[in-house]
């Protein structure tokens, strides 16, 4: 856990065609992505653990 006393998790983001593109650190209700440097298109937001996002991001330029 952080200081704040959240449960860190860890997401993988993924391209249509299943590609990891990177991992990203969430903690509690806030979720910080950099997108720079991915391809515009529609990714996917993957739980690593017992959670399902569920979600997807459009990247556009």
């Amino acid at each position: 856990m952080d200081a704040g006393g959240n449960r860190p998790h860890h997401i993988f983001l993924t391209n249509a065609h299943g590609q990891l593109c990177n991992t990203w650190r969430v903690d509690g209700a806030t979720m910080l992505l950099d997108t720079e440097g991915l391809a515009p298109g529609i990714y996917y937001l993957n739980w690593v653990g017992d959670q399902s996002a569920g979600c997807t991001m459009l990247i556009h330029q």
